[in-house]
C-alpha cells in the first residue's frame, strides 16, 4: 500500500512487531528509498570518434530494498524482470555504432518496491579530420631531380576538437586549416607515392595520397659517323641514330636529328668549310629530352683537274699545285692521281696522302710529309727556302717509291729527313730507289731511312747527323763542309764510303756488305 509523502511502503514479512497510527494496529512499516544509477562511460560531455563506443552502467537497490526488477538504458539492454531478490546491484557493459552528432544516453531503474530512477548524459560523436592534395594531380609522370611543389590542407570533421596536425609524407606541416605547401620527391626512379596526414586532438585521423612516378631521361645515340671526322665539301656522308626510352617513361614522342630527319638514318651537312656538329634529339612524351653530338670538319674538295692548293684538302684529284704564298695541307685519305708541284714559296703538309705521281717541291717555304701516305714516284726536294721537314716526330710514316732528292736547300734551320730518334716507335721514311742529300747549307739530319737503292750525301756545307739507316746499294758521305757523325748505318749490298770531309766526320758502327769496302767506321 502506499502512503501518502512516503516514497515507497513495504511490509517486511519477518517483522510481527504492531504499531499504533491514530488507534489502529498496523504492521511495523519501512520506508525504502529508490535504486541508484550510476553511468561511468561515455563521459558527460566528452567528444568521441564515430564507430563503435563502449557503453557502461551499474544499478544499485537501496539499503533494505527489495531488489531490482530492470535495469535497462535507452537502446533497451540490460537486467528485466528480475526476481525478486535476485539482483541488488546489476553491472552492464556494451558497444555501439554510433553516427556523428549529439546524443544522450540514458538508464532506467525498477525495484520490485515501485521505485524507480534514471540517469542520462549527454555526449557528441565526431566525424574524423580530411586531408586534401590540390596539386599535383595523381599519376604524373616527372623528371629524376625534379622540382615538383605541392599544395594541400587539412579540415577538422564535423563536432571535432580541433587538428592536432596536418603533415605530409616529407614532414612539410600546416597550420590549422590554412593550405600547406611541399614537394615530391623526386630524387630516386620509380613509382612513388604523396601523403599527407590529418591528426585530430581526439586521436582521430585521415590520410590522402595520390601516386606519381620519376622516369628516366630518354637516350640518343649515334653510332655513326665518328665524332672527329673529316670530310670534303659537299661529300655525301650517311649517318646512322637510335633513341631509346629510359626506366618508367611514358614513350618516345620524337627523334630527330639537327637536320630534320626523323628516321634512323640521315646525312651530315657538308655544305660549307669549317668546324661543325651533328646532333640527335630524344623526347620523350613526358617531355624530357636528351641529346647526342658529334663533332665534324668540312675541308676543301680536290677537283679532278688540277687543284690550286691553299687550305685543306680531301677527296680524290688528278693534280695538285701550291702557289707561291699557298699552305696546302694534304689530309689522310686524300687521293691524287697524278703529281704534287710546290712552287717557291709555297708551303705543302702531306699528312698522309696518296699520291700517285712524284712530290715536285721547289723553292718551297716548307715541307712536312708522312702521316702513313705514300707518293708513288721520286720526292724532289730542290731549293728549300725555309725550315723544310721531310718527316718530323707525328709524321715519320711514309712511304716514296721513286727517288729522293734533297739538293739546293738555303735554309739556316735544319733538314729532318726520317726522324726515326724522334719517331722510335714507327718504322721511319721508306724509299724505294736511291737518296740524294746534296748541295744543302743547313744542317742535315738523316735518321731511320730505309733506301731500296745507294744512299749518298755531299757537298753539304753543314753539320750532318747520318745514322740508324739502311741502304740495298752503297753508301757514300764524301766532301761535306760541316763534320758531324756517321754512326749504325748498314749498306746490304754495297760499300760504306767515308772520306774528303773537311771537318771530318767521325764514324763508327757501320756495316757494309761482306767482302766490300767499308772506309767508315773512322772519321775522315
Amino acid at each position: 500500500m502506499l502512503l501518502a509523502g512516503v516514497s515507497a511502503l513495504w511490509v517486511a514479512p519477518s517483522t510481527q512487531a504492531r504499531a499504533t497510527l491514530g488507534g489502529a494496529n498496523l504492521p511495523h512499516l519501512t520506508t525504502i528509498g529508490p535504486p541508484l544509477v550510476s553511468i561511468e562511460r561515455p563521459l558527460e560531455g566528452v567528444a568521441y570518434a564515430a564507430g563503435r563506443l563502449e557503453f557502461a552502467f551499474l544499478c544499485t537497490e537501496a539499503d533494505s530494498g527489495p531488489g531490482l526488477e530492470s535495469c535497462l538504458d535507452s537502446e533497451g539492454a540490460g537486467l528485466v524482470e528480475s526476481m525478486p531478490g535476485a539482483y541488488l546491484s546489476f553491472p552492464f557493459s556494451a558497444r555501439y555504432s554510433e553516427t556523428v552528432g549529439e546524443h544522450e544516453y540514458t538508464v532506467s531503474a525498477a525495484s520490485h518496491g515501485g521505485e524507480r530512477a534514471s540517469a542520462s548524459i549527454h555526449y557528441k560523436v565526431a566525424a574524423p579530420p580530411q586531408a586534401m592534395i590540390d596539386s599535383p594531380q595523381e599519376g604524373g609522370v616527372y623528371a629524376p631531380k625534379q622540382e615538383v611543389k605541392a599544395r594541400f590542407a587539412c579540415e577538422e570533421g564535423t563536432l571535432g576538437t580541433g587538428l592536432q596536425s596536418c603533415e605530409d609524407s616529407n614532414h612539410a606541416g600546416a597550420v590549422g586549416g590554412e593550405a600547406g605547401e611541399g614537394a615530391l620527391d623526386t630524387s630516386t626512379v620509380g613509382h612513388a607515392a604523396y601523403t599527407v596526414t590529418a591528426t585530430s586532438k581526439d586521436g582521430q585521423h585521415a590520410s590522402a595520397s595520390i601516386r606519381y612516378t620519376v622516369a628516366a631521361p630518354p637516350s640518343a645515340t649515334i653510332s655513326a659517323p665518328a665524332s672527329g671526322g673529316v670530310y670534303p665539301q659537299n661529300a655525301l656522308v650517311a649517318s646512322a641514330f637510335s633513341c631509346a626510352e629510359g626506366a618508367y617513361g611514358t614513350g618516345i614522342e620524337s627523334c630527330v636529328d639537327s637536320n630534320g630527319a626523323h628516321s634512323a638514318a640521315g646525312v651530315l651537312d657538308t655544305a660549307s668549310i669549317g668546324e661543325h656538329s651533328y646532333t640527335v634529339t630524344a623526347t620523350s612524351k613526358d617531355g624530357q629530352r636528351e641529346t647526342a653530338t658529334i663533332h665534324y670538319t668540312v675541308v676543301l674538295a680536290l677537283s679532278i683537274g688540277t687543284t690550286s692548293c691553299d687550305g685543306a684538302y680531301l677527296g680524290h684529284g688528278h693534280e695538285v699545285l701550291v702557289p707561291s704564298g699557298a699552305a696546302c695541307t694534304l689530309l689522310a685519305g686524300a687521293r691524287v692521281s697524278g703529281s704534287v708541284i710546290v712552287q717557291r714559296g709555297g708551303a705543302l703538309l702531306d699528312a698522309g696522302a696518296v699520291i700517285g705521281g712524284s712530290l715536285h717541291v721547289d723553292g718551297g717555304a716548307s715541307i712536312q710529309v708522312g702521316g702513313g701516305g705514300s707518293i708513288g714516284g721520286a720526292l724532289e726536294l730542290v731549293g728549300l727556302a725555309g725550315a723544310p721537314r721531310a718527316s718530323d716526330d707525328s709524321l715519320c710514316d711514309s712511304t716514296v717509291r721513286g727517288d729522293l732528292l734533297v739538293t739546293g736547300e738555303r735554309a739556316s734551320a735544319p733538314l729532318d729527313v726520317g726522324s726515326a730518334g724522334a719517331c722510335s716507335a714507327g718504322p721511319g721514311l721508306r724509299v724505294g730507289g736511291s737518296v740524294r742529300v746534296r748541295n744543302n747549307a743547313g744542317s742535315v739530319k738523316l735518321e731511320g731511312v730505309s733506301a731500296g737503292g745507294a744512299m749518298v750525301l755531299e757537298h753539304n756545307s753543314a753539320g750532318l747527323r747520318v745514322s740508324a739507316n739502311t741502304a740495298n746499294g752503297s753508301i757514300e758521305v764524301q766532301s761535306n763542309s760541316g763534320g758531324g757523325t756517321l754512326t749504325d748505318n748498314l749498306s746490304i749490298r754495297g760499300a760504306c764510303r767515308l772520306y774528303g770531309n773537311s771537318p771530318k766526320i767521325t764514324g763508327s758502327h757501320n756495316g757494309a756488305r761482306p767482302g766490300a769496302l767499308n772506309t767508315c767506321n773512322r772519321s775522315a
